[in-house]
């Protein structure tokens, strides 16, 4: 990734530095355990002799409690089952998968999840939220296919300081196959400090060091995103995965492991959340083998409530190394057309956002609030989103850049915005708006931009010379 020339050196720093002073590099969020247990092939026997009032038949009980502390199933000491864990292992032994076989992984943890939906599992709705947050930006089964791209942006995702570096793949719309943490070989590469340097390598050997973590991950997000999909995803699963050996390589699922998942989601049906998207399996089964079928994802949204009287901050200042790129992380391939409509997408949701500000702001002045006009939903060639006013009716035009990640992301003006903003002056107004579907927080940007935004030329307008004044 381009963090330089994105604007974002220092923050990436200071979140490396950061993650230098960590006891453990965080990765709790797609990991029910968070502990040295992998599987569940052998939980079922420990639950049962903790349900008949024995501990687990084992030489480290004492962990494998811990680990089953940390899965909700036990009460903390080990004495007895959880709610949770009373359900999951009576639904485990309904459906005949209380075995050891690693092949039941999918149905036990489709079930176990299935069970903390049922019964409000406030542990489960973190798991939910963060997988629902994945897909929206993701292909979600390509995250489950690639899993070690999957491992790594959920280590990129660990806030710090009011920021993550895993928001800036989601504005770029980097492709899954894409995703890698670089951050160690940048903060050498940029001279960052020797504690960046060392928090770049503490997550890099994390990352490296837990594929057997990675595989069970993998198979704990297929139960997710089948009960997120409403079991529209369920086809395409069980087809193209299996039993992950290494990221892209599957043991296929057999006929009856297949039944088995099959048979769960006919009797839970009305348990799953519904699916905005209609006839998704249908389509996602009829994908090729070898080609992974891409899942459409719900639109972003703004968060239901927004406190407008605190969002404002100030413009974040002018990095001296944004237009140069950055040694250690060059441009990633990108999805250009995907990229234009999320962008289209996110650019809506920020419009819907700054009118909502305006009228916020307005609040106390109904003769203008009346007024504001979002006239780019009529004429987007105006160079500006919104007519408004300010508080002594002065007038403003307002052009909005919204992103679902940090406001030092770069962003664009185009020709006719920079006309617009001369031609406007003081008027004209840059709203800058970050963190949209998270926590929304916005800047002003007022015209003349100089000493405020680092322009830079990225495209160029051309044309065929005309043969009769051709050399």
């Amino acid at each position: 990734m381009d963090w330089t020339g994105l604007g974002l050196r220092d923050r990436v720093i200071a979140w490396l530095e950061d993650a230098s002073k960590a006891r453990y590099a965080q990765d709790r969020r797609l990991d029910p355990f968070a502990t040295s247990m992998r599987d569940f092939d052998d939980a079922s026997a420990h639950l049962k002799a903790i349900r008949n009032g024995n501990p687990p038949a084992m030489v480290d009980a004492r962990q494998r409690i811990t680990d089953l502390k940390n899965a909700g199933f036990v009460i903390a000491g080990g004495q007895a089952l959880t709610n949770l864990g009373y359900e999951v292992l009576s639904a485990w032994e309904r459906y005949g998968v209380d075995s050891g076989a690693k092949t039941d992984e999918l149905a036990r943890l489709l079930l176990m999840a299935l069970e903390a939906r049922r019964i409000g599992d406030q542990d489960f709705d973190s798991f939910f939220a963060y997988w629902s947050d994945l897909r929206t930006n993701f292909d979600p089964l390509e995250l489950i296919h690639n899993w070690d791209s999957l491992y790594q942006i959920n280590y990129l995702d660990f806030e710090r300081s009011g920021f993550f570096p895993g928001a800036t793949y989601r504005d770029e719309k980097i492709k899954v196959a894409d995703i890698e943490f670089d951050l160690a070989d940048y903060a050498r590469g940029t001279g960052g400090s020797a504690a960046a340097i060392e928090g770049g390598k503490r997550i890099e050997d994390a990352i490296g060091g837990k594929v057997p973590r990675g595989r069970h991950r993998a198979t704990f997000c297929m139960a997710l995103e089948i009960v997120l999909s409403a079991g529209h995803s369920a086809p395409a699963i069980l087809n193209n995965f299996g039993f992950p050996k290494k990221p892209g390589l599957w043991t296929p699922f057999n006929e009856t492991q297949k039944a088995k998942v099959e048979a769960i989601l006919a009797d839970y049906g009305a348990a799953i959340e519904p699916s905005p998207v209609e006839n998704h399996a249908e389509a996602a089964a009829n994908e090729a083998a070898e080609t992974l079928p891409s899942v459409l994802r719900p639109e972003p949204v703004l968060p239901a409530d927004i406190d407008y009287s605190t969002v404002l901050v100030d413009p974040p200042k002018p990095n001296a190394e944004s237009s140069a790129r950055g040694k250690g992380g060059g441009p990633k391939k990108i999805d250009h057309l995907q990229k234009a409509q999320t962008n289209d997408v996110v650019g809506k949701l920020g419009e819907d956002f700054a009118v909502a500000y305006e009228q916020w702001r307005l609040r106390e002045h109904p003769e203008l609030l009346k007024k504001i006009r979002h006239v780019s939903k009529e004429d987007d060639t105006l160079g500006y989103d919104i007519e408004s006013f300010e508080l002594d009716g002065t007038p403003r035009f307002v052009e909005v850049k919204g992103t679902l990640g940090p406001l030092e992301t770069r962003f664009f003006l185009s020709a006719s915005e920079l006309s617009c903003a001369e031609d406007k002056g003081e008027q004209y107004i840059v709203l800058r708006v970050a963190h949209l579907t998270g926590n929304p927080m916005c800047c002003e940007i007022r015209f003349p931009f100089d000493g405020k935004l680092d322009l830079t030329p990225t495209t160029y307008s051309v044309a065929f010379v005309a043969k009769d004044v051709m050399p």
